[in-house]
Parts: C-alpha cells; structure tokens; sequence
C-alpha cells in the first residue's frame, strides 16, 4: 500500500511541514549538505491543539527540532513550541 503526507493528520501540538529549499539569489544562500537545509517550511497540517498557526503559513523553527518523514519530498513534523516565527502576510 502507498501512503501521502495528505494521508496523515499530525496529532496535538504537532504541525506538519514542507521544507523550503533556499536558491542563491542575490543574498540568498544555497543549501550546501544535508545539515545546512533551510529551517523554513510552508505548513500542510496541524494539530488540533495549535492555536495562530494555519495551513499555507510560511513558518521558520529551530534547525535540530524536527523529524523527517519518509513519505514525500522534504516533509518534517516540527512541535508548535519549536515554531519562532510566522511570515507576515
């Protein structure tokens, strides 16, 4: 059987992400190895105890806080606790 990260609902103070990969534009760096990916990622599914954190909120988190998951591209589960910033709209 094949599963997708839309298959799954993250539980509690869970938030499911996919990573954004930044390309050197201008000031922009590149992402050189695994352990310099960005800690950016737009939001695919939260849990029901998140509060100010909605799906397709671009959202930055502590580098070391996540989980990877194995189901698609660059999906991470990161806790809300770990979220420090939310992009301004």
């Amino acid at each position: 059987m094949e599963y997708k990260t839309k298959d799954f609902q993250p539980l509690r103070d869970n938030i499911l992400v996919k990573q954004i990969v930044i390309e050197k534009k201008g000031k922009y760096n590149i992402p050189r190895n695994e352990e310099d990916k960005s800690e950016l990622g737009e939001v695919l599914g939260v849990g029901d105890e998140v509060v100010n954190i909605k799906v397709g909120n671009i959202v930055m988190f502590n580098k070391y806080s996540s989980v990877k998951v194995d189901i698609g591209d660059e999906e991470l589960i990161v806790r809300q606790e770990d979220v420090v910033a939310i992009k301004k709209k």
